[in-house]
């Protein structure tokens, strides 16, 4: 399991949560190319996930990608 995720399903909307989670409440989360999650960023292209609700949730409202 990748997140609480049964291999092959996708989570779009709504909150996702894993334990292994550590941001900062209302703070943007944004996907590097590379996959991984982060809150702050330095290099392009990026995809902004959704918002920090919580240390370990994330509340999924993805955008377009920047500096594709």
């Amino acid at each position: 399991d990748w997140f609480g995720l049964r291999e092959g399903t996708v989570q779009r909307t709504g909150v996702l949560t894993d334990t292994s989670f550590s941001f900062t409440v209302g703070l943007p989360i944004f996907a590097l190319s590379s996959g991984v999650l982060v809150q702050a960023y330095s290099v392009l292209p990026i995809r902004r996930l959704g918002v920090a609700v919580s240390a370990t949730s994330i509340n999924l409202d993805p955008q377009p990608t920047i500096g594709s």
